[in-house]
């Protein structure tokens, strides 16, 4: 073997193993990385880091000290694709795994320990009968067409929504032709020229009447599409992917991993979706004009109806990926949920079985759950299942969600699945799912008799709810099992076995068999019975082997110099001709977890003879690593000098050039006694022994493993932040944004310091001090609001302490409960003490839940002072501050901190909302008489459920979910009285269309537009107009509607008449705070010169980049009033 990198092995791979390795590298790990620094991620402990979160922050920092190194080489070399590149990995790997570094050394471990299975298959001269039935070209062409079919229904999908656009323009310009002559005179309906306006209407009639036809006949044709699809190749598929990944779970090849059929599912899951919202327009549009035989009211809810029931059936196939899912996540888990095999039971749960996940209490973006005192004793014989169930308000509709993983027991990963049930009307299903079966462990000395249950039961059975397995193992084909096992090596330690070690297996199990290809083989004789002669099992044996493999001499496995599976007879007939000095690594037979040599020797007659050195096991190899043994390893035979036999590794290769790369220091020498060494004693010679630390893996100090000074690591973080990063890569979709803000700020920036400029000459000391008693309040109310978030934490960790001491009395009630139940039983006095200590836990837990209540309702009671703060003052103050920057004034607070505080206390009433919860849950698993959750939870929900529906209807709350599935009614002067109510008030109607829809799943760059045509002929600057906007928050238990109305609004219908438009703007900001007075200008107030110069300084200062002066600002009065009015003001 030569030094050639691990990737630069898989870069020599046949096309058919490449193709592999492609399916696992994704945007999560970038294959350019993998590439780029291939030498530096093979040189680092992933897996290490995996387990150990300050270990994967320093991995993490120093992987974006690697890419900033290529990305300077490159910058130099000039090119363009790699730079871009790179700069695009770096923001993703500091953007996505900064707050969950351990993620990445997961990624990374899992795709390096994949590359070595694979090279471990491709090494193997013959595939096993499992992986040839997962490798069939019939799938993979079925693969390919259904990914095919997926991508041309979204492009059907897609040019949809392009057919519905126009039909909607259509009609509106049809609606505001009509409108406009139904506004005319009767004498005017006469005319030559409205008959052949009309002719031209109904001309324009056909013609929606023909488009609405074939917009429903293709959104027919997209719906049928993806019932075939679902109905046939889908199915197939996904059966099939069940069976890869129930083989994957064991170590097997991951053919076609869960992100392609997922991103299948997905995206005709958003294809439905996308037809839904097109049949939603539709509804619209027939609102707004319908007609005899009219296609719309026929075919719509038939449509609408087959689109929900392909939604259910795909959501129950438990592979829909939507990101607005990550945000409201509550999964309820439970063990052995209905499960009908309870007798065959050898023990039962006595702790807490149903728990809760909350996305809104993880730290990391992953859902995790523990469970405690769940029985004293554990078999590994026994399955058991995991059901998970949740419920999430998406696109206004009620979805039951089940949540499924596959668990791989070793560690290597975890996948979720949700699977949705679609409802027009609260109509609740909720179809079940559950985990493959899982065996629990109480001590990880019954991990590998569980995993020989995991391995056995995939190997053998297709059926995931199959509990009751072990009361019946079936037999297993030892071709099969063979298989399976060379799985678990190339998984676990990188290499897989040969067909030589297999059979050495083969004959272990079975004795000396012509052939095994048939072979049928008992779980007993895998698992249960001794080997002939020995104290141990056949996976035990085997079991310890892998262990002594990963942990001590996992390089020289990977390199395959090891030997290993060879029996005592074959090393012999292997060696026997080889050169004196030939030795080989084998497995130790009888000791658990051994490693052995064996060297050929030769006598002084000629005679053959063969050496074999006590096994090393994990607590000698621990001292001393394997390679330096075999370097330095001496016999001593006589009074012959100490000389190493080991000369070739079998068949014929130097021992140094195999090992040499694996040796930790220089060969040791024999210390020479000194001249009148010591008196009484004898020289001695030194062993290297390697230093033992409690935790290898752990840093000594962050200073000492930091590859910069902690000062210079803090100012790189500081300028460097992922939420910095990540904002500037939202603007990439929308780039005329950005220009937009920072044209802002830099009028801004004008505007201060001309403000500045002109404090001595205006009037300013009295804004001045309302500003610093501004932020003075601003501290206070800043410090309020963190006390609400603080105080909320404190809570999490009560409830958090509640549970567990729930749990534990739970369980020890139970678990005396069985005892009195048991044959032996327990004394009287036992039985009281027992009693005694669980009363003692009660009063424990009583005095907890009023404590947890208290601190509560206090919190409610903080966060309701907070709130008032905001919503009455604050909010109060900033509108006016808002007006007042309309027109150029001085933005004194920006919406960013008020929008912060908002969205602070809204999240802490949401995770209060989560808190209650999960004391109503703990509860229903336990109450008695006078229990303060009894007492005050409907309580404590109104007042919370109030708090939050008060401050999410000021529409400052920033919440993540609502950039999914945010949907905005946007309408034209809703409920304005006054048109009806006072005389010449509305000088025209808006005769096209007032109403728009806005929905954020149609938005390309995270913006919500709306265009509005044919408002009327004629636009009338002085003319006030009001947009209000209506939205809806669903949240599990909490729909809430919303509603706010812009500041007066002036249409134009030509630029020449926006000076016209933007001083009745001015004016109506400089005089009036109530946004809803359309009627100002028909009586307009007038305006004092020393309010008025402030605001044509401010046009100046906002515009350009200055302001006016005193002199400047005398000169427009007198323009403006004449001199000697102006002088006399």
């Amino acid at each position: 073997m030569d030094d050639m990198s691990q990737w630069s092995q898989v870069q020599q791979l046949e096309i058919k193993f490449l193709e592999q390795v492609d399916q696992f590298y994704d945007d999560n790990f970038p294959m350019e990385i993998r590439h780029l620094l291939a030498q530096w991620i093979e040189s680092q402990d992933w897996e290490a880091a995996a387990n150990n979160e300050a270990m994967a922050m320093i991995l993490l920092q120093n992987l974006i000290i690697q890419v900033d190194e290529q990305l300077d080489r490159v910058s130099q070399e000039k090119n363009l694709l790699l730079i871009h590149n790179l700069k695009r990995i770096r923001k993703l790997l500091q953007g996505k795994y900064h707050g969950n570094p351990m993620h990445i050394a997961v990624i990374i471990s899992n795709c390096l320990r994949e590359e070595r299975r694979i090279l471990a298959a491709a090494s193997m001269p013959v595939q096993g009968p499992l992986e040839k039935s997962l490798q069939n070209s019939v799938v993979s062409e079925r693969q390919r067409n259904v990914e095919h079919k997926v991508s041309a229904i979204k492009n059907s999908a897609q040019m949809t929504d392009q057919d519905v656009k126009y039909l909607e323009d259509l009609q509106e310009e049809f609606d505001f032709r009509y409108k406009t002559i139904q506004s005319l005179e009767q004498n005017d309906k006469n005319s030559t020229h409205i008959k052949q306006e009309m002719l031209v209407l109904q001309a324009m009639l056909n013609t929606l009447d023909y488009k609405r036809k074939e917009v429903l006949s293709k959104i027919g044709r997209v719906i049928h599409e993806i019932d075939m699809l679902m109905s046939n190749m889908l199915t197939e598929e996904l059966l099939d992917w069940k069976r890869r990944q129930q083989i994957a779970c064991i170590g097997g090849p991951l053919h076609g991993g869960l992100d392609q059929l997922q991103n299948c599912f997905t995206l005709l899951a958003e294809s439905l979706f996308q037809v839904r919202r097109q049949l939603e327009k539709l509804d619209e549009l027939l609102t707004r004009l319908t007609y005899d035989g009219d296609p719309i009211p026929v075919q719509r809810p038939q449509l609408l109806e087959k689109v929900n029931f392909l939604l259910y059936n795909l959501f129950r196939k438990l592979l829909i990926k939507l990101p607005e899912l990550n945000y409201q996540i509550r999964v309820k888990v439970t063990i052995d949920k209905n499960v009908s095999t309870v007798s065959n039971r050898r023990f039962v749960l006595c702790g807490t079985h149903v728990k809760a996940m909350n996305m809104d209490e993880s730290a990391n973006g992953s859902l995790s759950v523990e469970f405690r005192h769940l029985g004293s004793h554990m078999v590994t014989e026994e399955l058991h299942s995991i059901s998970f169930e949740t419920q999430v308000c998406l696109y206004g509709l009620t979805i039951n969600l089940e949540v499924s993983i596959l668990d791989r027991f070793s560690g290597s990963r975890v996948k979720s699945t949700f699977q949705q049930f679609v409802e027009e009307q609260p109509c609740w299903a909720r179809p079940q799912t559950s985990s493959l079966p899982v065996v629990m462990i109480s001590n990880v000395s019954q991990l590998p008799n569980a995993w020989a249950s995991i391995i056995w039961y995939n190997l053998s059975t297709n059926d995931p709810q199959n509990l009751s397995f072990f009361n019946n193992p079936p037999t297993a084909t030892l071709s099969q099992l063979l298989e399976v096992l060379s799985w678990q090596f190339s998984s676990y330690v990188g290499r897989g076995l040969n067909s030589e070690q297999l059979n050495m297996l083969a004959e272990k199990l079975m004795g000396q068999q012509v052939g095994y290809s048939d072979y049928q083989l008992s779980w007993a004789k895998f698992c249960k019975e001794h080997l002939p002669g020995k104290s141990f099992t056949f996976w035990v044996w085997l079991e310890a082997i892998l262990d002594l493999i990963k942990k001590h001499i996992l390089p020289l496995w990977i390199d395959g110099y090891i030997m290993g599976f060879v029996s005592k007879e074959k090393e012999r007939i292997l060696l026997k001709d080889k050169t004196p000095g030939t030795f080989l690594l084998r497995f130790s037979e009888s000791n658990l977890g051994g490693i052995t040599f064996t060297w050929v020797d030769q006598l002084e007659n000629g005679d053959v003879t063969f050496h074999s050195v006590e096994p090393y096991n994990k607590g000698r190899l621990s001292a001393l690593p394997f390679a330096d043994i075999l370097r330095d390893y001496k016999v001593i035979m006589a009074d012959n000098v100490p000389e190493n036999p080991l000369k070739y590794l079998y068949p014929d290769i130097p021992k140094d050039k195999a090992f040499g790369k694996h040796y930790s220091c220089q060969p040791n020498e024999v210390s020479k006694p000194s001249d009148g060494g010591v008196k009484g004693y004898v020289p001695s010679v030194f062993i290297p022994v390697s230093k033992i630390l409690n935790d290898p893996t752990e840093p000594h100090s962050p200073s000492d493993l930091l590859p910069m000074s902690p000062s210079v690591y803090a100012v790189l973080r500081e300028h460097l932040s992922p939420t910095a990063i990540e904002t500037a890569d939202n603007f990439q979709e929308d780039p005329m944004h950005m220009a937009m803000i920072i044209q802002h700020c830099l009028r801004e920036e004008r505007k201060i310091l001309n403000s500045a400029q002109l404090s001595n000459e205006m009037e300013v000391g009295g804004i001045q001090n309302t500003v610093i008693g501004m932020l003075d309040k601003q501290k206070e109310l800043d410090t309020q609001v963190k006390a609400v978030k603080t105080s909320v934490l404190d809570v999490e960790q009560d409830i958090k302490t509640l549970e567990d001491m729930q749990d534990e009395y739970d369980f020890k009630c139970k678990t005396l409960q069985n005892r009195e139940h048991e044959s032996n039983g327990v004394s009287q006095e036992e039985y009281k003490k027992e009693q005694l200590n669980l009363q003692k836990m009660f009063l424990l837990l009583d005095r907890k839940r009023k404590e947890v209540v208290n601190k509560i309702v206090q919190l409610l009671h903080n966060t309701e002072h907070a709130q008032t703060a905001l919503i009455d003052e604050e909010l109060v103050e900033w509108k006016h501050r808002q007006q007042t920057a309309c027109i150029g004034g001085p933005p004194n607070a920006c919406l960013d901190q008020l929008q912060n505080w908002f969205t602070i206390v809204a999240e802490s009433l949401q995770q209060v909302r989560q808190q209650l919860k999960k004391l109503e849950e703990l509860e229903q698993k336990f109450t008695y008489e006078s229990d303060p959750i009894t007492k005050n939870k409907q309580v404590l929900q109104d007042r919370t459920h109030n708090l939050f529906k008060q401050l999410i209807q000021r529409l400052l709350v920033k919440l993540p979910e609502l950039n999914y599935n945010l949907k905005v009614k946007v309408l034209f002067d809703k409920d304005v009285t006054e048109k009806n109510s006072v005389k010449g008030f509305r000088k025209f109607n808006i005769l096209g269309t007032s109403t728009k829809v806005m929905n954020m799943e149609e938005s390309t760059n995270g913006s919500l537009a709306a265009e509005f045509r044919h408002l009327g002929p004629l636009i009338v600057t002085e003319e006030l107009h009001s947009l209000s906007f209506e939205t809806q928050l669903c949240q599990p238990g909490l729909v809430v509607d919303l509603e706010t109305t812009s500041l007066p609004i002036v249409v134009i219908s030509n630029v020449s008449q926006l000076p016209s438009g933007w001083a009745s703007i001015l004016w109506f900001n400089m005089l009036s705070t109530d946004p809803k007075n359309l009627s100002f200008f028909l009586s307009p107030p007038c305006a004092k010169w020393s309010k008025l110069s402030e605001v044509l300084s401010w046009q100046f200062s906002s515009v350009t980049k200055r302001g006016l002066n005193a002199d400047q600002l005398s000169m427009l009065g007198e323009k403006l009033l004449g001199m000697v009015y102006f002088h006399h003001r």
